[in-house]
């Protein structure tokens, strides 16, 4: 049997320092010289002194340099062991850290902003009750919920309300004019560590909710306006991607238009007349031409008809301007683009919304607007190809005013043909089916079939047309009128070809024909089509 060390019952103080007691190194067996070439941690160090302050068997003094027990960490601050999670609680746990912490730092810039203005603000400019209580994202599902979540929940929005109420009303850029929810979400996306777009999303609709908390509250003035039109700066733009950053622009100005307008119906004097007017010329000193097109036909829905007639109307003939060309890109507006591209009906609802607005206008700006529109398309310089679009496009807006006689319509086709030449068939039908869609004409089954066709073949969509505006099965006054305009237009073989063109048997629609002959009211244009129905058969 081995026989035990002896260094094993010797005191800790003589097994690790053996030369203070006179014993020579190589005089200890091995085991005991591994025990004294072993070096404890500072964390050992520490425990082992401990132990000795309870017994009472060793002196308080450390052997060690007072730096080893400065480096060593307070137990608080070491983590704590946890059991191991899935990563879908690691991830839920993560994003309510996430919330919480963004309170915290709410308070924290609170605290440093408190102490930095607190002498500079004086009593009588206090700001006006804050508008913040919409940031809550209780408010998302408000309704339907039992009176005791409803208490829980109302608890939360005061706690949350008072932290974001007294939330500092300065921003990065300019310190002490932002609104505060422009600061808030400028705020947020430069201080965020990961942006993603659903969070931006959430803090972007809690924003846009207290923007228009303000704005029905009366609390917005000139410089609040133009600031909610341009919600991001810079710095902020720089850590979004361009498409987020513009979701989250036009969803302010929607937000900010739609608040004014009911506003304006609660009560007229909370919106003031000479904020219409700025809303105005922010839309037309925007950078993005196609932006402010859309802006102001929204504004144009919401804006008290006397403002309107007060907008300039060299202002408004510049977006249509612009418009035309984003028309003459597009082409056809009745016809499908192809695949990756919007869908027809956005650019048929589009051509509607803009015809809708240019309607709201008073005569002489809406003559000022055609007559500016009219010279930019024909004295447009480019290729033929080019040329043609934009004329093309002016004609179609012109189709969609009701205003306009068929006689000054006629004379605006001719004068875009005399230089471009003829129109195709397919641009024609297009003319001829807004014309009727301006006049509310095609009955709304038909409406709904537009897209589809669009894209028929032509004998097909000059059947559907005749068709729709003979519902009842007898030529009555919109067929007339078709067979009039195609007449002025010197279109009228146009309508004979659509109708009679196929060589299919059974393709002819014979009621569209005989329609057709009965409603032209000329003799030599029936015998025209009765010659072409007896040579396709």
């Amino acid at each position: 049997m081995r026989p035990r060390s002896s260094a094993s019952w010797r005191p800790a103080a003589y097994r690790r320092a053996p030369a203070d007691h006179g014993i020579p190194p190589g005089a200890l067996p091995c085991a005991c010289r591994r025990l004294l070439s072993f070096h404890p941690d500072p964390l050992e160090a520490r425990r082992r002194l401990g132990k000795r302050q309870m017994t009472g068997i060793m002196p308080t003094s450390s052997v060690y340099p007072p730096i080893w027990l400065l480096d060593v960490a307070p137990p608080t601050t070491m983590p704590r062991w946890e059991p191991p999670t899935s990563p879908s609680y690691r991830r839920q746990k993560k994003e309510h850290l996430a919330s919480s912490s963004l309170l915290n730092r709410l308070v924290g810039w609170f605290d440093m902003s408190a102490a930095a203005e607190a002498p500079s603000t004086p009593p009588e400019a206090q700001p006006a009750p804050s508008s913040l209580p919409d940031l809550a994202p209780d408010d998302v599902a408000a309704a339907d919920v039992s009176p005791t979540d409803a208490i829980g929940a109302e608890a939360r929005i005061a706690e949350r309300d008072t932290v974001l109420a007294t939330a500092p009303t300065r921003a990065i850029d300019t310190a002490q004019a932002l609104p505060r929810e422009i600061a808030a979400i400028r705020r947020i996306i430069c201080t965020m560590r990961n942006v993603t777009n659903q969070k931006l999303h959430r803090h972007a609709l809690l924003c846009q909710r207290a923007v228009r908390r303000r704005v029905l509250q009366g609390n917005l003035d000139a410089w609040d306006l133009a600031v909610i039109m341009e919600p991001l700066d810079a710095r902020s733009v720089a850590r979004v991607p361009r498409r987020v950053a513009g979701k989250i622009k036009g969803g302010f100005r929607h937000v900010l238009m739609s608040a004014m307008g009911d506003a304006r119906q609660l009560d007229g004097d909370l919106m003031p007349e000479a904020l219409w007017l700025d809303l105005a010329d922010s839309i037309f000193e925007m950078k993005s031409k196609k932006q402010a097109v859309r802006l102001f036909c929204r504004m144009a829905r919401v804006m008290p008809d006397p403002l309107l007639a007060q907008v300039p109307a060299d202002r408004i003939a510049e977006l249509v301007r612009t418009f035309l060309a984003a028309l003459a890109i597009r082409g056809n507006p009745l016809v499908a683009p192809p695949p990756g591209r919007a869908p027809l009906g956005s650019h048929l609802s589009e051509l509607n919304l803009f015809a809708g607005t240019l309607n709201r206008l008073t005569p002489t700006q809406r003559q000022h607007v055609y007559d500016d529109a009219r010279t930019y398309a024909l004295q447009h310089e480019g290729p033929a190809e080019e040329r043609r679009r934009l004329r093309f496009s002016w004609l179609a807006i012109k189709a969609m005013d009701p205003f306009a006689p068929t006689s000054d319509f006629v004379d605006d086709y001719r004068a875009a043909a005399s230089t471009v030449g003829r129109f195709s068939g397919l641009q024609i039908w297009q003319l001829c089916v807004l014309r009727f869609l301006a006049a509310k004409a095609l009955p709304h089954q038909f409406k709904r079939r537009l897209p589809e066709a669009g894209g028929l073949a032509e004998t097909q969509r000059w059947t559907w047309l005749v068709l729709a505006l003979q519902p009842t099965g007898r030529p009555g006054k919109s067929l007339r009128e078709l067979c009039a305009l195609l007449s002025s237009l010197g279109e009228f073989d146009s309508l004979a070809r659509g109708l009679t063109g196929t060589r299919r048997p059974g393709s002819i629609r014979m009621e569209a024909v005989t329609a057709v002959a009965e409603a032209c009211d000329d003799h030599r244009q029936a015998m025209a089509l009765h010659d072409r129905l007896t040579w396709s058969g």
